[in-house]
């Protein structure tokens, strides 16, 4: 085309994608939003349908989603672009694809046949949900849903690229140091006396030459071995290395938590940088619980536990000159949606009167008084107790686990666990075996109500080969115990979080604060301090009380928590702030 021809394209195609009374159908909605914006400068008005996520609400297994796959299985249509697949993806280092280098008439026959697949899969699709109405209420949700991503990928997230790079070649340095330390180390220098080898250190050193090190040279005693029953030999991962009393392993430790969060955590920082800023994926169509997920770069996917390194990427994300970062989450949303779902009487009384289970079960699991529960202990609670029984394990599983957890951690009194628990009376790991089969046995007679609707939703699975949940997404496929039950609740929490986020994201329009990112069950905006009482006053009704009167099937409050950062402030620098 000339230039001439260009702009009346540009022209034509901004006058269909403004109107509003013209239906836009696409395979992958918001890539084509975003890419509209980005190109042609224009929001895209009137969108319909998205076929690839209307896929993914039909079949939620992996993969069936890509037009190609979905052209294969519904119409018997192989693969047509062997003249463009080398066009399609951009070349490292530039930001566009060749795809105008390919013939016209090759170029046109492609996007042909693109447009009469999406035109019919869109037809089919659109006649299969109409029959099925909780399917059907799904779709619509996650189209609304598709479409505020789509705003926030747009607007993006500052980053501090000179903070990055300054932090890349701090963590480099640390790197460097540890590994000269790894290599020239007593414990190198004995290797290679005993084997006649160097010890090599690539990504990483090699499990042969670790099991060696340790177990023929070193003699330490081995703690677990491999799951593989037919090669079973010492394991040497990330569980073992953090037992041993052994400076050589505490490096390897170091180093690969450095090595991690510099060349994972940074790295795709630095790479998805534009202008000062990041545009990370939200999408809708992979995770098959129907969350959502994050991708170039994944946001979602932040160091939280360990203080460096959240420290080291955190640092780097910050709000917008002259505001804050405004962080609002909802509380123990997987708890709320147990009791939606199981309508346990104690369950929702618990809840309603505001009481925290995972820190009542903590004391009763290590006999501890209210003031000496510790942040861990209850974590650890939560999701190696409450969380597993809800979904199907058992105590001894769950036992096991917090002997590992727990026993060396310490009360708010200073007192190790295992220490506390002696002095209790259980001196020993069996004991605390015994201890938690009471507990979980207490557990159960309490929730009974949650134990019988746990029982009856594998049967009903058994019976019709998915779950649904209360939106009306049905999870297929064959699922195990776990996730029977725990997709509702997980599913669930974010729905209420994105039902919150769409309507979050419509009163933004008419505010100058701009909502910039979601994780799990969790909001950002880049906050200005004028309106911080107008946008968490709003925020809150809508998460908390909106909602319940769009849902009366939500039959226990939902509770938020906000944190902010300092006026020009970091993500790390956030506080809790009470509304």
């Amino acid at each position: 085309w000339n230039k001439a021809e260009k702009r009346e394209i540009r022209i034509l195609w901004k006058k269909i994608q403004t109107d509003p009374k013209i239906k836009k159908i696409a395979q992958n909605i918001k890539f084509e939003d975003s890419w509209t914006r980005n190109i042609f400068k224009v929001i895209v008005q009137g969108w319909y349908w998205c076929t690839m996520n209307a896929s993914h609400i039909i079949d939620s297994r992996g993969h069936f989603t890509s037009l190609d796959f979905q052209a294969f299985i519904r119409y018997e249509v192989s693969p047509y672009n062997e003249h463009v697949k080398k066009h399609i993806k951009s070349k490292p280092g530039t930001k566009f694809n060749t795809l105008d280098q390919v013939p016209l008439d090759q170029l046109l026959m492609y996007g042909g046949m693109d447009e009469r697949i999406t035109k019919q899969l869109w037809k089919d699709q659109e006649k299969e949900l109409s029959t099925k109405r909780g399917l059907k209420q799904a779709y619509r949700f996650f189209h609304k849903g598709l479409v505020a991503f789509s705003d926030t990928q747009y607007i993006g997230i500052p980053i501090d690229l000179e903070y990055y790079e300054k932090e890349d070649k701090r963590l480099e340095k640390k790197i460097t140091k540890l590994e000269h330390k790894l290599l020239n180390g007593k414990e190198a220098l004995l290797f290679k006396k005993e084997t006649g080898n160097e010890l090599k250190l690539q990504k990483d050193f090699s499990t042969k030459d670790l099991r060696e090190l340790f177990f023929d040279i070193l003699k330490l005693k081995p703690t677990k071995m491999t799951p593989n029953p037919k090669t079973k030999i010492p394991s040497v991962d990330h569980d073992v290395l953090s037992q041993m009393n052994n400076p050589f392993a505490k490096r390897i430790i170091q180093r690969r938590k450095l090595f991690k969060v510099k060349n994972t955590y940074l790295a795709q920082f630095k790479r998805e940088e534009c202008d000062g800023r990041i545009h990370p994926f939200f999408d809708l169509h992979i995770p098959r619980s129907y969350r959502s997920s994050s991708s170039m770069p994944n946001f979602q996917n932040i160091p939280v536990r360990d203080k460096e390194a959240r420290k080291a990427v955190r640092q780097g994300v910050i709000p917008s000159k002259g505001r804050k970062l405004g962080l609002i989450d909802y509380s123990g949303t997987e708890v709320c949606a147990a009791a939606c779902y199981s309508k346990d009487p104690v369950l929702v009384k618990e809840i309603t009167d505001g009481i925290d289970m995972h820190q009542s079960q903590a004391k009763k699991l290590f006999k501890l008084n209210e003031k000496q529960v510790t942040k861990d202990i209850r974590f650890y609670t939560k999701n190696q107790f409450v969380f597993p029984e809800f979904y199907g394990s058992w105590y001894k599983a769950c036992a096991y686990n917090l002997i590992e957890t727990c026993f060396d951690l310490k009360t708010n009194d200073g007192i190790a666990v295992k220490t506390h628990l002696k002095n209790k009376g259980i001196v020993d790991s069996d004991d605390f075996m015994d201890h938690v089969k009471k507990e979980e046995k207490k557990f159960w007679d309490k929730y009974n109500v949650y134990y019988d609707w746990k029982e009856q939703s594998i049967k009903n699975y058994q019976k019709n080969g998915y779950i649904e949940t209360f939106f009306g997404h049905r999870r297929t496929g064959y699922l195990s115990n776990n996730q029977i039950l725990n997709t509702p609740m997980q599913a669930t929490g974010f729905h209420w979080l994105l039902w919150s986020y769409i309507e979050a994201n419509r009163e933004s329009k008419n505010w100058k604060t701009d909502l910039i990112a979601q994780i799990h069950d969790e909001m950002i905006y880049d906050l200005d301090p004028r309106e911080e009482s107008l946008v968490w006053g709003t925020t809150k009704d809508i998460m908390c009380n909106r909602i319940r009167e769009r849902y009366d099937w939500i039959i226990v409050p939902l509770t938020v928590e906000i944190e902010t950062t300092p006026v020009d402030g970091s993500w790390y620098e956030k506080s809790t702030i009470g509304i």
